[in-house]
């Protein structure tokens, strides 16, 4: 009668990281020089997460093949990997419309909206916004640069109408009284102007 003991298990060869990520990409996208060996496979512990802007560990963790013929007690079967996550080019993303605005004799600004995919962005968060030539009529410049998560310009325009200018009536008497026959017969007798008369020179 005779025992097997389990053999001593092979040395982990962890692989190198070869690159880094971009904000919006998931950790189980960080380039690896292998994700297997020939006795297991390395695994993510977070596959799912979505790291912000900065340098991070993110735990690897290795899965033997043969953990029943192989003794890994002992062996360290989690690796912390550095990666460093850069931030997106914010003019990757898309802006909404911006309606047209009418003039006001002051400078005009409209709300901007800024969508990575199907999420709105955060104006002092995410972005800074400056305006330019938007006070008389014509285009209006918006100059959008990336902060935090996000880095670069993007450039939006939008129309400055001119406002509709009403009618002014340079004879309006709505605020004087209709003069009667008999005062208007007076005021011509007088060499004076009758609105809606007119006279010879004998008056």
């Amino acid at each position: 009668t005779f025992e097997i003991v389990k053999a001593t298990a092979p040395a982990i060869e962890w692989p190198e990281v070869t690159g880094g990520l971009t904000y919006g990409q998931t950790v189980a996208e960080i380039p690896l020089s292998a994700m297997e060996d020939d006795h297991g496979a390395f695994v993510w512990k977070c596959p799912d997460c979505v790291p912000g802007v900065g340098e991070f560990l993110f735990p690897l963790v290795y899965m033997p093949d043969n953990a029943d013929n192989y003794d890994y007690t002992g062996v360290p079967l989690e690796c912390e990997v550095c990666v460093e996550v850069a931030p997106k080019d914010i003019s990757t993303l898309t802006v909404d419309a911006i309606p047209a605005q009418t003039e006001t004799g002051k400078a005009l600004t409209p709300a901007v909206t800024v969508r990575d995919g199907d999420t709105v962005l955060a104006v002092g968060v995410d972005y800074t916004v400056i305006y330019e030539n938007n006070a008389k009529p014509g285009t209006a410049t918006v100059n959008i640069t990336g902060m935090g998560n996000y880095a670069g310009t993007l450039t939006a325009i939008f129309t400055i109408r001119e406002a509709e200018k009403e009618d002014e009536d340079e004879n309006d008497e709505s605020t004087t009284e209709a003069l009667t026959p008999a005062q208007q017969a007076e005021n011509l007798a007088a060499g004076e102007a009758v609105d809606g008369t007119v006279t010879d020179r004998h008056g």
